[in-house]
């Protein structure tokens, strides 16, 4: 990013930017965000029309919030995040534990939820859905669907999604 000023366009690099991937388009688009945290600063949002995060080439917009010296650095704290399973195999239930990390001047509450699916991809049940902020958690899944009946034996995925985070985990439910 050069800045620009009433007699033009400045010659010094102030900031980069890239996203984590080869091939993700970083910059395809790239334009002003209006001030998205409500700080008083104007940031800035890049599109990614080739990220992929669980899908081929879903695409990805990053924003980048403006301080009054430029833009924030921003470092991926999507590695931070975490999603544990206390056992993959369970005959009762399943302890599930997440990490959201800390997310610095920017923390703040992030929605998360805890979904679990069949081995078609069919939801069986909402284990959480609010708003948390960073910190570890535990939730659990007693082997029942929505209508409170137990689920058969069988394989399950534990679905975590915080703000724009995905993991899966696989689960073995027996009787």
């Amino acid at each position: 990013m050069y800045h620009g000023s009433s007699t033009g366009l400045s010659t010094t690099l102030d900031w980069t930017g890239e996203s984590n991937q080869a091939n993700a388009c970083f910059g395809i688009s790239v334009s002003t965000a209006g001030d998205v945290n409500g700080d008083g600063y104007s940031d800035v949002i890049v599109g990614a029309n080739g990220y992929d995060n669980g899908e081929t080439n879903e695409g990805c917009a990053f924003v980048y919030y403006g301080i009054a010296s430029g833009i924030e650095e921003v470092t991926d704290i999507r590695k931070d995040f975490s999603l544990m399973v206390s056992s993959a195999i369970s005959f009762r239930e399943f302890k599930i534990g997440y990490n959201i990390p800390e997310i610095g001047a920017r923390d703040r509450d992030i929605l998360v939820r805890i979904s679990i699916y069949d081995m078609s991809g069919r939801l069986v049940k909402k284990v959480f859905k609010g708003e948390r902020s960073s910190g570890y958690y535990e939730v659990r899944w007693d082997g029942r669907g929505e209508g409170s009946m137990r689920v058969p034996s069988g394989v399950y995925f534990i679905n975590l999604q915080c703000g724009d985070f995905r993991d899966v985990k696989k689960a073995i439910l027996l009787k």
